[in-house]
């Protein structure tokens, strides 16, 4: 008898388990999975996220430089705008801008400049677009110290000013104060517009 009842207390303690603990357990199991795989899901869309906005950031800060290439070489000859910034220059170093007259040169690429330069060295650079002159000549007079300081500017400008040549000849008596008429010729840059 005893037996009987113990078997009996087996196969009901089995089917309390079959019954009622397994599908709980099961269910349990699944609910705990579903949240590993959100929480997975949540971790990779974070991680997604922040690979967006650091593309977004890269692009952004892409955009600043490209801007500031193109007030450095601009993508046509801006020739107005690199005589206002000569005259700009003129009147912040205290020297009076007396004429200009002006010369646009011809495109040239940067394959071509380079093979001008020096042949053996002519690589391929198709990814550079060709660049472009402007030649402004320039009469300004002013004392020698401000020459400089006109020099200091163009050389510090945001625009690329090359100065090609200078002359300068004196104006009035010679002494501590004395005037100079200067000529000089600036070429600066541009790309070829697309």
């Amino acid at each position: 008898m005893s037996m009987i009842v113990g078997l009996a207390l087996i196969v009901g303690a089995m089917m309390l388990y079959f019954q009622f603990i397994k599908p709980v357990y099961d269910d349990s199991q699944q609910v705990k999975s579903q949240q590993v795989s959100q929480r997975l899901f949540l971790l990779n869309e974070q991680d997604t996220i922040k690979r967006v906005q650091d593309l977004i950031s890269s692009y952004q800060t892409q955009g600043e430089l490209q801007q500031a290439i193109s007030l450095a070489l601009p993508a046509k000859e801006d020739v107005s705008g690199g005589l206002a910034q000569l005259y700009g220059l003129a009147r912040a170093s205290g020297v009076n801008f007396e004429s200009a007259s002006i010369s646009v040169g011809a495109l040239r690429g940067a394959a071509e400049a380079a093979a001008q330069e020096e042949p053996q060295f002519a690589p391929s650079f198709a990814l550079q677009k060709p660049l472009g002159t402007v030649t402004y000549r320039v009469k300004i007079t002013g004392p020698y110290v401000n020459l400089k300081s006109f020099l200091e500017l163009l050389e510090t400008n945001i625009r690329i000013f090359d100065l090609e040549s200078l002359s300068l000849t004196p104006v009035g008596p010679a002494g501590a104060g004395t005037l100079f008429s200067y000529e000089m010729a600036v070429t600066t840059y541009y790309q070829r517009p697309e």
